[in-house]
């Protein structure tokens, strides 16, 4: 099995030359940030400008994030070269399964609530470390048997015919393997809460890029040694080793007075309040990726992998949201009690630009979802299914960002229990919907009911909007960068037969023509542009 992959004629000299250029990457990648280490743990001089600190745990994170989304991405380029299209499948039918449901189910929501609780009640943070983080470790024995019983299940229905296929010994094997990153992942999870609960976003955000930067090297040595899937996953159990590692490293650099064991907390409290965490996220789970389990039970790991190719892409996407909503949150917290018209002009006017953004990507992403795709996949084997897959499910974008500033809204109001319904009823409707029209339509029903999910998460969120009197204009948010998606995108169309990258090009920019001229890039926006402008030119000494 070894020299397996070495073998396949379709590794080209092109992939090795990309496995080269990464590794060199990965080599100046650990440079760079052992060295933004070494300077970024110099004693600073005391400064009372809160606006700096929070600059700085807001970019640096984002940066190291983006950085980390980038490794993930260009290792996928390097598995799908290297690896069968139904290898792949296979592998991510095991990583989402694992990661996103036994992981989920793993963290019950302890990460949030710990952190929460650090900042609310100081002088309990030990207590609550070490009661979080040893619940997180019996939850993860809890899982084995609970895999366990999975496979047989999963096994069962291939062998009756209900699903297309079974899994393999060496697909069970990667499950395996997979679980046992749980743990390790346990210890990682509880001193990243324990991180930002005091604000060392920072020394959270190096940990996770030496961590991946780790884990990257090791899948990379077993995908090239030809060890396949099972060397990938042991490379994976060796990342989240090494985060482990180096995130108790973490606490004994910063917190060293901070004792691992000790008294703990009654844990029923605990479950209790983490149960609704628990709740959302297993919900959200459900509705974007349960369709990658349906697509592999009725259609097989082939198809999977290609509809996974989408949502590598997309992923890259998901980054922004975050650091806008984050930006934003505290404006809300503080008008959410007696100003709801100011509530509502910040909502509207972050929403703005969200969309703007959101339809953006998706009508430049649409027109150059050829060479996207073919450059993350260059295989045939993935074409035309994963062009498709892209030009529907990025769609989703702007439902997608929506709901995200959404839920924060909602959660400044008190009124996190609405959240959790929405999120029980667009599991119901998404997965009624998955598994009545995936068997029949695939991933083009995959990628539709993606969209249709966003609508249906944002309607009960709306009328707790407008019970609560947040009034926005949302039709007018939405018509202006929906026509000039809509006048980019036909434009772009109509040259995809001249040059694709002309075709891409010209989209952006008739896109961005019609946001400054329909007004939906306002004087704040324009404003915040020039700003940040101003701060990327380099600073002349006197």
């Amino acid at each position: 099995m070894a020299l397996q992959l070495l073998s396949l004629p379709t590794v080209s000299l092109r992939s090795w030359i990309l496995v080269g250029l990464f590794s060199l990457g990965l080599i100046g990648l650990l440079g760079l940030t052992l060295a933004g280490i070494r300077r970024w743990s110099k004693p600073r001089q005391a400064t009372d400008d809160h606006l700096s600190t929070i600059g700085r745990n807001a970019s640096i994170p984002f940066a190291l994030q983006m950085a980390s989304r980038m490794l993930d991405l260009v290792f996928a380029m390097i598995l799908y070269r290297f690896l069968a299209v139904e290898t792949v499948g296979a592998y991510d039918f095991a990583a989402v399964i694992v990661v996103n449901y036994f992981g989920t189910i793993a963290d019950w929501g302890l990460t949030v609530l710990a952190t929460h609780e650090i900042v609310r009640q100081p002088s309990q943070a030990p207590q609550t470390f070490r009661t979080t983080l040893w619940l997180r470790l019996r939850f993860a024995i809890l899982a084995l048997p609970i895999a366990i019983i999975f496979v047989l299940i999963y096994n069962g229905l291939a062998q009756a015919e209900i699903t297309a296929v079974g899994l393999t010994s060496q697909q069970i094997t990667v499950i395996a393997i997979l679980m046992l990153t749980l743990f390790p992942a346990a210890l990682s999870a509880s001193v990243t809460a324990w991180l930002q609960g005091h604000e060392r976003l920072v020394a959270a955000a190096v940990v996770n890029l030496l961590t991946n930067i780790g884990s990257a090297a090791f899948r990379l040595t077993a995908l090239i040694l030809g060890f396949g899937i099972i060397g990938i996953a042991s490379g994976a159990l060796a990342g989240a080793l090494l985060s482990a590692l180096l995130f108790w490293l973490a606490m004994r650099r910063f917190f060293p007075e901070v004792a691992w064991f000790g008294p703990t907390l009654p844990a029923k409290p605990l479950l209790k309040e983490g149960y609704p965490l628990l709740l959302n996220s297993l919900l959200m789970t459900i509705f974007f990726r349960f369709d990658t389990i349906l697509l592999s039970a009725f259609h097989g790991f082939v198809v999977s992998a290609t509809y996974g190719v989408a949502y590598k892409l997309i992923n890259l996407t998901q980054i922004v949201p975050p650091i806008v909503v984050n930006a934003i949150f505290p404006t809300l917290i503080r008008r959410s009690g007696d100003d709801r018209a100011g509530m509502s002009r910040a909502y509207a006017g972050t929403l703005r630009m969200l969309l703007n953004l959101a339809f953006g990507i998706a009508v430049v992403a649409t027109i150059l979802a050829v060479p996207l795709t073919t450059w993350l996949a260059d295989r045939p084997e993935y074409l035309p299914g994963s062009v498709y897959a892209l030009m529907i499910t990025i769609w989703y974008l702007p439902g997608s960002y929506l709901n995200g500033l959404t839920q924060y809204v909602i959660i400044a109001l008190g009124k996190k229990q609405a959240i959790t319904k929405a999120f029980g009823l667009t599991a119901m409707v998404n997965l009624g919907l998955n598994i009545w029209l995936i068997p029949r339509y695939s991933y083009f029903a995959a990628a539709s009911i993606t969209i249709l999910s966003e609508l249906v998460l944002f309607l009960p969120l709306w009328l707790v909007l407008r019970r609560e009197q947040i009034n926005i204009n949302l039709a007018s948010l939405f018509w202006r960068p929906a026509l000039a998606a809509l006048l980019a995108g036909g434009s772009g169309w109509l040259l995809l037969g001249i040059n694709v990258y002309l075709a891409g090009v010209v989209t952006g920019l008739i896109y961005s023509a019609g946001l400054w001229f329909s007004g939906s890039i306002g004087q704040t926006e324009r404003e915040l542009a020039m700003r940040m402008l101003k701060k990327l030119r380099p600073q002349t000494s006197n």
